[in-house]
């Protein structure tokens, strides 16, 4: 695909539905059955296109994430479930895009034009992190705009009936610290590793239950970060970044 779009194509734009859903029905379904805990969204871009990167524990993730971003979210969707004729025209209406190549080339013209594109870079609905594709880093250098990780757990649990005993479900909501790729990066360390050290943000604001793949990974990370300000400060010290903070707190919490 070569060009640059104004805009998301007419098929892929935001509609009626897609306004009804993130304003009345998902904050109906969500926060009456759900008590949601929204953290970090000071780290979300007021302007301009960006990617959001997160895991995937249920259906309703894409709209629980979109409710507090005040933009129409491209999230890239399975390429079966846009086939058909029915779910198909939904996603579509609800400004999804085909996880495939030909949407990925979408994917980079909507960025370049200024939309935001979400992306689950493992590819399924999972409980527990599993290894992420390739494509989300090249989509990243490519575009060159910032990179969201969020952290969402708790729907996958939230059921219309039986209403847990009479008991909301507790929801989490993080977003971290956003992240730019550039080439010079894919030189050094290649797609792979860089789509890997994207999940490992992911990962940092999930609880250990479900970080999966990316356990390892996560924890490496922490105490490096530990390592790095005792050595600075001269003393034994705690992660020093939200991520890491935001960790430590889902520990203590489940």
């Amino acid at each position: 695909m070569s060009g640059a779009l104004d805009g998301p194509p007419p098929q892929y734009g935001p509609t009626w539905l897609y306004r009804v859903m993130l304003r009345a029905v998902i904050p109906t379904i969500v926060w009456g059955w759900g008590d949601v805990h929204v953290e970090g969204r000071e780290h979300i871009p007021t302007s301009g296109p960006f990617i959001i990167v997160s895991n995937h524990v249920d259906n309703n993730d894409s709209y629980v994430i979109g409710r507090f971003i005040h933009r129409t979210i491209h999230f890239l969707a399975r390429p079966g479930g846009m086939d058909s004729r029915v779910l198909g025209r939904f996603w579509r209406m609800m400004a999804a895009i085909p996880a495939d190549r030909e949407g990925l080339a979408l994917a980079l013209a909507m960025l370049k034009a200024g939309e935001v594109v979400g992306i689950y870079p493992d590819g399924v609905i999972t409980p527990r992190l599993v290894q992420a594709k390739a494509g989300v880093a090249a989509l990243a250098v490519r575009a060159g705009v910032p990179v969201l990780p969020v952290a969402l757990w708790g729907t996958e649990a939230v059921q219309l009936w039986p209403l847990h005993g009479r008991r909301r479900q507790r929801v989490e909501l993080r977003y971290g610290p956003p992240r730019t790729l550039d080439r010079a990066a894919v030189r050094g360390r290649g797609l792979q590793k860089l789509a890997d050290e994207i999940m490992t943000d992911v990962a940092l604001l999930l609880p250990p239950g479900y970080r999966g793949y990316y356990a390892a990974a996560a924890e490496a990370r922490i105490a490096a970060a530990s390592d790095t300000a005792a050595g600075a400060n001269g003393a034994t010290a705690t992660p020093v970044d939200g991520a890491g903070a935001a960790l430590e707190d889902s520990q203590a919490r489940l």
